[in-house]
């Protein structure tokens, strides 16, 4: 016979295992975030000379990721430390992953650290939901989620073009018009030229159906300035698509003086 103290040490050896493999699963919805490569290039150049840029075709949103998030918190984070990434498991789905998930900060990591950094973090915590309990099974959830919420779309629909500036609560509107009526989140960047529109995120809750981003954490303005002032120009740059700069070369009459130079630079040297 086992002595009871042993067999009491291994169930709470095993406890503790599956605590620190599986902890802090719990969240509230599901964030799915998506980023304007223009945007998130013109800051990654600004803080090194040496950075480029992987724009792809430079035309579309692309995904950032699909976030399990608790209300006002960021996380759950790298719910399970015994998971490890598999390159092989996205063989099926990798040339659309390549077109729409890209590392814009091309450079910086091979496009596999980008994605074993997103499963890792935020995967592993989505895993209770069946569509997204394998890695293969996530990232094919964000493609298809990319596929449904197409952000240049749904900004046009709203009266929203590249190459112009607005307020964001135009941006706001113009996304919430195509939702039925659910708010999504802003993300900025910022430079010298001024605030530029760098992610937009829609909330869902475990099922996949819309709902209000009200309860992430930086709210829905994030760090985008939610009023302007008439005084000064601060109003959101949505960045005109490197395709389209290189498409009309010199034909950029919807852009300010200043964002000509700088995109131009941008897009011109990725």
């Amino acid at each position: 016979m086992i002595p009871r103290i042993f067999i009491s040490l291994w169930v709470l050896w095993l406890s503790i295992s599956y605590v620190g493999a599986y902890e802090h699963k719990e969240f509230d919805f599901l964030y799915f975030t998506q980023v304007w490569p223009q945007s998130a290039c013109v800051k990654w150049k600004d803080s090194s000379k040496n950075h480029t840029c992987n724009m792809n075709n430079g035309a579309d949103w692309s995904i950032h990721g699909v976030w399990p998030t608790k209300n006002m918190t960021i996380g759950p984070l790298y719910c399970n430390n015994t998971t490890k990434f598999d390159p092989k498991a996205l063989k099926d789905i990798l040339s659309e992953l390549e077109a729409h998930w890209i590392d814009v900060h091309g450079g910086s990591h091979d496009k596999y650290g980008f994605w074993k950094h997103e499963y890792m973090k935020h995967g592993t915590c989505a895993a209770d939901i069946f569509s997204m309990s394998t890695e293969y099974l996530y990232f094919l959830k964000g493609l298809e989620l990319h596929a449904k919420y197409d952000i240049s779309n749904l900004l046009r629909k709203g009266g929203v073009y590249q190459g112009s500036s607005y307020d964001a609560e135009a941006f706001i509107n113009a996304v919430k018009s195509s939702l039925g009526g659910f708010t999504p989140a802003l993300e900025c960047e910022k430079n010298k030229e001024g605030h530029y529109l760098y992610q937009l995120g829609i909330c869902m809750d475990k099922t996949f159906q819309l709902i209000n981003c009200d309860r992430i954490a930086g709210g829905v303005y994030g760090n985008c300035p939610k009023e302007t002032n008439s005084l000064i120009n601060d109003k959101i740059i949505f960045a005109q698509s490197c395709n389209c700069i290189h498409s009309y070369n010199n034909s950029y009459y919807n852009l300010q003086f200043s964002e000509v130079n700088v995109l131009t630079e941008y897009c011109l040297s990725y």
